[in-house]
C-alpha cells in the first residue's frame, strides 16, 4: 500500500482538492468584485461571502447531506471513496469557508493597491482595465494572498476532524477523532507529532513561494 493509498493520503487528497477548489474560485471571486465594487453582483457577492464565513462547517455538512443524499438523491449516504466523484461534496464542505476568506482577502489586496502610482501610470497608457488588474495588481497581491494559505491550510487539516466524520471518510482526521473518544493517548500522541510536522512544512513551502514571487523579501532577510 502506497502513502497516497492510507488514511493520511486520504486526507492530504482531500485536503488538496479542497485548497484547489478554495483558491479557483476564491481568486476569481475576489478580483470579480474589486473591478466592479459598486454592481449589484460584487454586492451581492459581498453578503454571500460573509453568510459562508459565518457557517460552520458542520452544519454546512449536515445540510449538504440532507439536501443531496435524502432529498435529491444525487450522492450516497455512505459513497464509494474508490470512486472520485464521491470525494467533491466533502471537499466543498471543507473548501466553503476557506474560499470565501480567500476572496475577502483577495479583495482587500487588490483595493490596497488600486491606487498606486504605477497602477495609475498603466491606466495612463491606455492599458485596459483587466490588464491591468491581471499584469501589475494581482501579481502584487498575490503574496499577501499566499502568505494567507498557510492559515488556510491549517485551517482545512483541522476541519479534517469534522468533515472526515460527517461523510465517514476514511482519513486522518477521523482516527484522530475516534482516539480522543477511546482515549488512546499514545495514538493522539502520534497523530498530533504528524499533525504538527505537516502543518510545520506548509509553513516552509509558503515562505519559499513568498520570496520565489517577491525577491524584496530575500533582500531584506540579508
Amino acid at each position: 500500500m502506497s502513502i497516497w493509498e492510507s488514511r493520511f493520503g486520504y486526507s492530504i487528497r482531500l485536503v488538496m482538492f479542497g485548497a484547489l477548489i478554495a483558491v479557483g474560485c476564491g481568486i476569481p471571486l475576489g478580483v470579480l468584485i474589486a473591478k466592479n465594487p459598486t454592481s449589484g453582483l460584487s454586492r451581492t457577492s459581498s453578503v454571500v461571502l460573509a453568510a459562508l464565513i459565518s457557517i460552520p462547517n458542520f452544519v454546512l455538512g449536515l445540510l449538504m447531506i440532507i439536501l443531496l443524499a435524502s432529498h435529491l438523491k444525487i450522492i450516497k449516504v455512505l459513497p464509494d471513496w474508490d470512486s472520485p466523484g464521491s470525494w467533491i461534496v466533502p471537499a466543498i464542505v471543507l473548501a466553503v469557508m476557506p474560499m470565501a476568506n480567500i476572496a475577502r482577502m483577495t479583495l482587500a489586496s487588490i483595493t490596497n493597491i488600486m491606487n498606486e502610482d504605477y497602477v495609475r501610470t498603466a491606466r495612463a497608457k491606455g492599458l485596459s482595465q483587466t490588464r491591468v488588474t491581471i499584469s501589475h495588481v494581482l501579481r502584487n497581491a498575490l503574496v499577501p494572498i499566499i502568505t494567507f494559505l498557510g492559515p488556510t491550510i491549517m485551517e482545512m487539516l483541522t476541519g479534517l476532524l469534522i468533515v472526515e466524520n460527517l461523510f465517514s471518510f476514511p482519513g486522518f482526521g477521523r482516527v484522530y477523532w475516534e482516539s480522543v473518544l477511546r482515549l488512546d493517548y499514545p495514538m493522539i500522541l502520534g497523530l498530533t507529532l504528524v499533525y504538527s510536522t505537516t502543518i510545520m512544512l506548509v509553513n516552509i513551502l509558503i515562505e519559499i513561494s513568498c520570496e520565489i514571487l517577491d525577491p524584496r523579501i530575500r533582500s531584506i532577510k540579508q
